[in-house]
C-alpha cells in the first residue's frame, strides 16, 4: 500500500488517477481528495478554521468506496456538501449530497476565530453604529445602519430568511434539498422570534 492521502485516505484506484496526456485529475478522486484535505490538512484548516474538527467517516477513507457512492449521485457541476441536511462535522453517505454552488454559498461557515462581530454585521468606527449586509448570489446587499449590533444582526437574519424562502420555491421539486432548506428556515425563524443569535448561517 502506498502513502496515505492526508494521513488517512487509501487510494485503491485500479486506474491512473491523472490523465498522462492532459494532466487532468479524475473527477471522483478530485472530490475525494478535496474532502480529505478539508478535514486533515493543517494548512487548509489554518486558512479555513470552519473545517476544524471535521472528519470523514471511516468507510470513505477508501477511495473506491467514496467513488461508488458518488456514482449514485447527481454530482456533475455541483459541490459536495455536508451542511444543508444536518449540523454535523462528519462527511458520510447520510450527511452529504451534491448541491448547486449558489446553495453551497448560502451555508458557507466561518471559523469562530475570524468573527469579530455577529453574522452579517460590520462595525462603523466613525459613527459607532453597525451596518447590516447580506450576500445574495454574487451581490452584497446593504440592509441599513443600526445603533445596536443585535438589531443589525436581526435584520440580516430576516434578509437571509427571505433568500432561503426563495430557494425553497426554486427547488421545490427536490425533496431532499427542500428538507435541508426548511431546516435552515426553521432555525432562522426561531432565532428571530426568540431574539437569539445565529452564527452558522
Amino acid at each position: 500500500m502506498g502513502k496515505l492521502v492526508f494521513g488517512v485516505g487509501i487510494n485503491d484506484a485500479d486506474y491512473p488517477i491523472r490523465d498522462s496526456k492532459s494532466g487532468t485529475l479524475c473527477p471522483f478522486y478530485r472530490v475525494w481528495q478535496s474532502m480529505l484535505r478539508r478535514c486533515y490538512s493543517a494548512h487548509t484548516q489554518g486558512e479555513q478554521p470552519a473545517y476544524l474538527e471535521c472528519e470523514v467517516c471511516p468507510e470513505w477513507h477508501r477511495f473506491s468506496t467514496f467513488k461508488e457512492w458518488m456514482l449514485t449521485q447527481d454530482w456533475e457541476n455541483k459541490h459536495l456538501d455536508k451542511d444543508l441536511l444536518t449540523e454535523t462535522k462528519v462527511y458520510s453517505p447520510d450527511t452529504c449530497m451534491f448541491i448547486p454552488q449558489k446553495l453551497n454559498n448560502l451555508i458557507i461557515r466561518r471559523g469562530k476565530g475570524r468573527q469579530t462581530h455577529l453574522r452579517g454585521v460590520v462595525f462603523i468606527p466613525e459613527t459607532g453604529k453597525y451596518r447590516a449586509r447580506v450576500n445574495e448570489g454574487k451581490v452584497r446587499k446593504h440592509l441599513g445602519v443600526f445603533d445596536s449590533e443585535y438589531e443589525a444582526h436581526k435584520t440580516y437574519l430576516e434578509a437571509k430568511l427571505e433568500i432561503v424562502k426563495n430557494f425553497l420555491q426554486e427547488f421545490k421539486q427536490d425533496a431532499k434539498i427542500v428538507s435541508g432548506l426548511q431546516r435552515i428556515a426553521d432555525k432562522i425563524e426561531f432565532a428571530i422570534v426568540t431574539n437569539t443569535i445565529v452564527e452558522d448561517i
